[in-house]
């Protein structure tokens, strides 16, 4: 497991929970992870309960997950420390399957910006449906185009990635294969996180 300070990473106490934002704060490889969290309800239910927690995280092209015990809390700043885990399940995002899935976005290339809906999603790209009315949108796509996605889902907030065109096909809508290009550790978790919870949810 590659770990390392300063990573995003998620907290829940159980697979239907919600999940906690925070960031790896501290790590003594081995023992312990310390993720630093919001002050919030779950932070205070973890205070008082140590119930075991899931843990996930991105690194260098993968997804890490596991569960594992509570060793203590810290309360200003709110820090959890996690004891090192003796399983952690890995997946490597550039294989991750593709979900089918209905979310608006904003889709920017140059100076036009436009709304599309994405219809499928992967770690490594997406599809996206531009509306037949939108002449000015069509006109703009174009194989290679490099074009950025502003979406706004669920836990993650507001996302800006960067990506290319990598296929286009022509109906009563245009359809675009679009691939991500350098994404951040908080856009990969970010992405993991959104493609969990449209499967619970497809």
């Amino acid at each position: 497991m590659k770990v390392s300070c300063g990573i995003r990473a998620t907290v829940q106490i159980s697979k239907d929970s919600e999940r906690l934002m925070g960031r790896i704060v501290g790590v003594s490889n081995g023992e312990v992870l310390m993720v630093r969290v919001a002050p919030n309800a779950i932070f205070r239910d973890i205070r008082d309960n140590w119930p075991d927690l899931i843990v996930r995280f991105a690194a260098e092209g993968y997804v890490y997950g596991f569960l594992s015990s509570i060793l203590g809390t810290l309360e200003q700043p709110a820090v959890v420390f996690v004891k090192w885990p003796q399983q952690v399940k890995s997946v490597k995002l550039r294989v991750h399957e593709r979900v089918p899935c209905f979310l608006n976005a904003n889709l920017h290339i140059d100076a036009l910006h436009c709304d599309v809906a994405i219809t499928d999603l992967s770690a490594g790209g997406c599809r996206i449906t531009v509306a037949k009315e939108n002449q000015e949108a069509k006109a703009a796509l174009a194989v290679e185009q490099s074009i950025s996605l502003v979406l706004s889902a669920g836990n993650i907030g507001s996302q800006g990635i960067r990506g290319r065109i990598k296929s286009i096909t022509e109906d009563e809508n245009s359809r675009c294969g679009i691939m991500f290009e350098d994404l951040n550790q908080d856009q990969q978790l970010a992405i993991d996180q959104l493609m969990d919870d449209i499967k619970a949810l497809w």
